[in-house]
């Protein structure tokens, strides 16, 4: 018995967190709606079914929800396709939030909290941005989830 102790403590290393955790999903919405999410190392990378406008509002809006501070906000590209929020207090970012224009539909939003350690809060800050898009009605209510084909 006490050699299979080594053997399931190297299982459990081996296995450990795969930085691919994915976020909670938004009461009575289902994945398409709501975007797809998802955690590598430090970042939180999430794709929202929502207009760039609407994603910029919800992100200062979720930011005022978790009492984070926002002491600058940035153009990243001269076209106005992306914008960069950092949440904390000035000098030491708690969070950075990068707001991207992928398609007119479609809005990536990349949440960086500088450690590993703290990525929970960036799984945290995606749900209240989800839902303030809920709350703004910012999703289109006719997405529906694909139907997968049943075999016969």
């Amino acid at each position: 018995m006490k050699a299979s102790v080594p053997l399931v403590f190297s299982f459990l290393v081996l296995t450990g967190c795969t930085g691919l955790e994915p976020a909670a999903i938004g009461a009575g919405f289902n994945a398409v709606q709501t975007g797809v999410t998802y955690v590598s190392g430090e970042n939180a990378h999430s794709y929202q079914p929502a207009v760039y406008a609407d994603v910029y509002l919800a992100a200062l809006r979720a930011g005022d929800r978790l009492a984070l501070e926002l002491y600058t906000d940035r153009a990243v590209s001269r076209a106005g396709h992306q914008i960069k929020y950092n949440f904390g207090e000035l000098g030491t970012d708690r969070i950075v939030v990068t707001i991207t224009r992928s398609t007119d539909a479609v809005t990536k939003v990349v949440v960086n909290t500088k450690k590993k350690s703290t990525r929970g809060m960036s799984t945290l800050y995606l749900q209240m941005l989800t839902d303030e898009l809920a709350n703004m009605g910012a999703y289109d209510p006719g997405l529906e989830a694909p139907e997968i084909p049943r075999p016969e």
